[in-house]
């Protein structure tokens, strides 16, 4: 697999990036990061889009990014390939970005923040959300998979940011092999296609994998990749 981090390395050591955020969307900010980060992005062509402003939705993991009006735009995912956003490297799977946590010559470790709609949508759980009707009309917009933010000017969608609740997301990690997405869960890896369920599950008890630490989903790149890769 050629290196997505190689595209980047000039851009990174000529730039300082802003670093990354941690922050809760909001039902007026359904986005990744609480500001838009200074980054690049990369062309399926290999253009490279520099000195830009990018985040990410996470309704349905498009790049967005500010044009030369300052509105807010999504991307048009069928010409992306990868993105630095701040600190942080999404690459594009399917028409989503995905968080580079690690990356092998035989694949990487991603992992993807979306909306939680089974959660905001079955359970009181104290984000302004009813179980039974959903108390909002930002959340309604939402669940039906709709952001009123783009086309909207920088300045307009950054007002209401900070007035409206917060809405639940979950953080999902993946392995990706072979232009396979696989959630990196014991039962997923032993249920793919051409994986042994036997050695799988040695594999797994011998090297004493941890599925939320980055270093052993990267032993199970290479076991992935050997598998199905089998002479």
């Amino acid at each position: 697999m050629k290196k997505i981090i190689i595209s980047f390395l000039t851009f990174v050591l000529a730039c300082q990036a802003v670093a990354a955020q941690e922050f809760e969307p909001r039902e007026t900010w359904p986005l990744v990061y609480e500001n838009f980060q200074k980054g690049a992005a990369r062309t399926v062509t290999g253009v490279l889009i520099s000195d830009a402003q990018f985040n990410v939705s996470v309704m349905d993991g498009a790049l967005l990014y500010v044009n030369k009006d300052n509105k807010i735009m999504n991307s048009d995912m069928s010409k992306v390939y990868t993105a630095l956003i701040g600190d942080d490297l999404y690459l594009n799977v399917g028409g989503k970005m995905y968080k580079v946590l690690s990356e092998l010559n035989l694949g990487c470790v991603l992992s993807q923040v979306l909306f939680d709609k089974d959660k905001a949508s079955k359970v009181d759980i104290g984000y302004g959300v009813s179980s039974s009707t959903g108390s909002s009309m930002n959340l309604t917009l939402l669940l039906d998979g709709r952001m009123d933010l783009i086309n909207k000017s920088l300045e307009a969608g950054e007002k209401d940011k900070y007035f409206s609740n917060a809405i639940p997301v979950k953080t999902t990690r993946y392995i990706y092999v072979d232009h396979r997405l696989i959630p990196a869960t014991k039962s997923n890896i032993m249920s793919c296609e051409g994986v042994d369920k036997k050695q799988a599950k040695d594999f797994f008890k011998t090297e004493k994998i941890k599925w939320k630490e980055t270093d052993s989903l990267e032993k199970i790149v290479v076991f992935l990749y050997g598998q199905f890769n089998k002479e």
